[in-house]
């Protein structure tokens, strides 16, 4: 439910769903890279780094940064004008992300990182916002999970808050930063109550070599 502060009523609303690490873990796992290759590499940026639909269609190739047993991904323009950074570790996910960015077109003069995918294969067609906004319900489509509407654009940016919630017991202001949140009542409101196991570390003091100013967190789905 969601608290009005200017007119005191208290309103149902149905929120996206969100992915469990075993629903996240189950697609990554089964589902065949030659159809769902862009699929996964969206879901686990998105997961990871709570990342907004239009931070996803907006994600330049030079927002990502492989320093060989992590990926750091920089997002300089977020909705709360505030730059933040993230990391991905673990060899499936390296392994993934490598596939598909070796498969991008070198004559693409877009600068954007998501570009069609099809059959096996990378096209010189960027990816819009409608269509990685679609990336949790083909998820759900995928492992036949029910109410498939209520997974929306918002699922992974969810999931994402939930997961690390749950997992970490953080205080509220280290979930703010993770996902840019300036609000704590809009924060709180993008996790969900249920028990999940993910990992998460704090990446400073961690990787010297990393950038601080710019690393939030890092994390291992």
């Amino acid at each position: 439910c969601l608290i009005l502060n200017a007119n005191p009523l208290v309103i149902n609303l149905k929120k996206s769903k969100t992915l469990s690490k075993e629903e996240i873990d189950k697609f990554i796992s089964e589902a065949r890279d030659e159809k769902f290759l862009m699929t996964k590499v969206a879901l686990i940026f998105g997961v990871a780094g709570a990342m907004r639909r239009d931070e996803l269609s907006q994600l330049k190739i030079g927002d990502i940064s492989d320093l060989g047993s992590a990926l750091l991904i920089k997002i300089e323009h977020t909705k709360t004008m505030k730059p933040r950074s993230f990391t991905i570790t673990g060899d499936v996910y390296l392994k993934l992300y490598r596939k598909y960015a070796a498969l991008r077109p070198l004559d693409i003069d877009n600068p954007r990182f998501f570009v069609k995918y099809k059959d096996g294969k990378c096209h010189r067609q960027v990816v819009g916002i409608h269509k990685l906004s679609s990336t949790a319900q083909e998820v759900a489509t995928f492992l036949k999970l029910p109410n498939l509407k209520l997974y929306t654009g918002h699922c992974l940016r969810r999931t994402s808050a939930t997961l690390l919630v749950k997992q970490e017991q953080i205080p509220i202001t280290a979930l703010k930063r993770h996902g840019g949140w300036q609000s704590t009542t809009v924060a709180e409101g993008y996790t969900v109550c249920h028990k999940v196991m993910f990992r998460l570390y704090w990446s400073h003091g961690r990787t010297e070599h990393i950038d601080t100013r710019y690393c939030i967190d890092t994390i291992d789905i």
